[in-house]
């Protein structure tokens, strides 16, 4: 029995009543699996000034008893420990994560959902309650910021095949390679997430300081962008790589993204000056600065970004590593639950 261009046939290849009739009744006990079975509840304690730990504990956890529904949850301890505890879940048998958490932890659990080998990344269900300093990821698909919505979704929600963006780049000497499903850029916003490091305490200002810290102290880089069809030599002040549309706490980087696409959305901001930056932070926020003629937006499945200079990377709002780097986005291979 097997299924091929969504008709279902034997081994003979004709169709078969019985093996159509298997196979339907198998789709649907994964579908009833996927939304019944117990979920991995991932808490960052530490996010949104300890808003993780407060929702769990007043709201969420009462939400879930009080619908029946079965979990596992788990404090996220440090760095990659999300990761960590998505691997071990899958391992034994669990294929429904909610994350409480900002777009870092997110980052993690589809970095656990992508790297593991056990079972397809779509067999996984995802989703998440936003409580981190700028929470982007949710705002392009309205994800929930609330434990009643995350309930509602596990019950009604429509699920979504989101693409997701795979980078190789470098840490020192060494050669990585990690996921990102929201927004990966290098020039000016790679010099932010560096500095919000130190300044997350600030909660969503983080961000804005680290602009304005960014504003008096970066400066362009000579940058060379390859895709299939493009060759791009320029000074940069920050080319943005999105599969969504918002980063940097609500600005509107990729305006016209759609994250089921399999295509990338580049938002390339050449040799502008600072004060012409600051001048446009009204439009960053609203989409409206792509119309400046100083930004090139284009669409691709793959580019490389190389320079000269030292170049940095940030994925979903966490500074990683370096160049040279390479973006390939994986189609339709992360399993959301929206709104339906």
């Amino acid at each position: 029995m097997c299924i091929k261009n969504g008709i279902f046939t034997c081994l003979c290849h004709q169709f078969c009543f019985w093996c159509a009739l298997k196979s339907l009744s198998y789709c649907l006990n994964i579908i009833t699996m996927n939304r019944t079975g117990k979920w991995l509840v991932i808490v960052n304690p530490a996010s949104g000034k300890k808003n993780g730990r407060t929702l769990w504990e007043t709201e969420l956890k009462g939400k879930l008893e009080e619908e029946n529904i079965p979990y596992k949850q788990v404090f996220t301890e440090y760095g990659g420990h999300a990761m960590e505890l998505v691997n071990k879940a899958i391992k034994e048998g669990i294929r429904n994560i909610l994350a409480v958490g900002g777009d870092g932890t997110y980052n993690e659990v589809v970095n656990g959902i992508l790297s593991q080998k056990e079972v397809k990344s779509t067999d996984i269900t995802f989703t998440g309650i936003a409580t981190g300093t700028g929470n982007d990821w949710v705002k392009t698909l309205n994800v929930s910021h609330t434990a009643e919505q995350a309930v509602g979704l596990i019950k009604n929600g429509a699920v979504y095949l989101h693409d997701v963006g795979l980078v190789t780049f470098y840490s020192g000497e060494e050669k990585k390679h990690r996921y990102f499903l929201n927004v990966g850029g290098s020039g000016f916003d790679a010099y932010v997430a560096q500095r919000m490091e130190n300044v997350k305490k600030f909660g969503k200002l983080s961000y804005f300081i680290g602009l304005v810290q960014g504003l008096f102290r970066y400066r362009n880089v000579p940058i060379v962008v390859r895709t299939e069809t493009k060759l791009i030599k320029e000074k940069i002040f920050m080319i943005a790589v999105a599969v969504c549309q918002y980063f940097g706490s609500g600005m509107k980087i990729a305006p016209n993204a759609i994250p089921n696409d399999g295509l990338f959305d580049i938002t390339l901001i050449k040799d502008i000056s600072k004060m012409n930056v600051a001048m446009e932070l009204k439009n960053l926020f609203d989409g409206s600065f792509v119309k400046h003629p100083k930004v090139e937006t284009f669409r691709t499945d793959s580019l490389s970004i190389k320079s000269k200079e030292a170049i940095f990377l940030q994925l979903d709002g966490e500074l990683v590593g370096h160049g040279p780097i390479q973006f390939d986005i994986v189609p339709q291979s992360l399993r959301i639950l929206v709104e339906g």
